[in-house]
């Protein structure tokens, strides 16, 4: 199970423990007040969070400068080439999909 959600909703199934959950930077600061700086400094407040909760795995994206994931088998960033940015729309849903892929 993917849990892609912020705020309440979110922390309210994180007891059914999820597989996955999935969210972007600023909705990860609004659930769980952490912030940083750039993508690869996420890691540790994401660890708190996993740790916290007892996750599995979690899926941060950070638009332009890629996704974070944090798994079991270690912590992962990847990159993305941004040629022209038009409209972000769907953009998340689409990380859904492939991560469940």
């Amino acid at each position: 199970m993917l849990i892609d959600s912020l705020g309440t909703p979110l922390i309210e199934t994180l007891s059914e423990n999820p597989e996955i959950v999935k969210m972007n930077r600023a909705e990860f600061t609004e659930t769980f007040g952490r912030d940083a700086g750039r993508l690869k400094d996420w890691v540790e407040p994401v660890h708190q969070v996993m740790a916290e909760y007892k996750l599995n795995t979690f899926v941060l994206t950070g638009g332009k400068e890629g996704i974070l994931a944090a798994t079991p088998q270690g912590d992962f960033l990847a990159g993305c080439q941004v040629d022209q940015e038009v409209n972000a729309a769907g953009a998340g849903d689409a990380v859904s999909a492939a991560v469940v892929y």
